[in-house]
């Protein structure tokens, strides 16, 4: 599911009243988790994963990554794969000569969560 719906369900009483309807949210899945490291060396590459709420649906969830200066390879995408709840994803990061501090958004379902790092030389 890529979007959030909301059917009705009716059912209807042997006695022969009217419907009675009942309305309810089917929301899609959404990031709730960026794992990250808190501290990464210089010039290392250092796995991440996201998390969902729920499976996503046919195609997947892709959510979208954007990172802030020190990093030098961090994919565009990381598409959570249809049924799963995870995927985990790379970032490789330039050599510093002092310990600064480094940070990457990922957001997807309407939904935005940053990591935040120490980048040690």
């Amino acid at each position: 599911m890529a979007k959030d719906t909301y059917p009705v369900i009716g059912a209807r009483c042997g006695t022969g009243r009217p419907a009675d309807n009942r309305h309810f949210a089917v929301l899609a899945p959404h990031l709730a988790v960026l794992s990250f490291p808190r501290a990464v060396q210089s010039g290392s590459t250092v796995k991440g994963s996201v998390t969902l709420n729920g499976r996503a649906g046919p195609g997947g969830v892709r959510v979208a990554m954007d990172g802030i200066v020190y990093i030098s390879s961090l994919p565009a995408v990381v598409l959570v794969p249809a049924g799963e709840t995870s995927a985990t994803f790379a970032v490789s990061f330039e050599k510093v000569t002092q310990q600064v501090t480094g940070q990457f958004t990922a957001s997807a379902g309407g939904w935005k969560l940053a990591a935040h790092f120490e980048i040690l030389p």
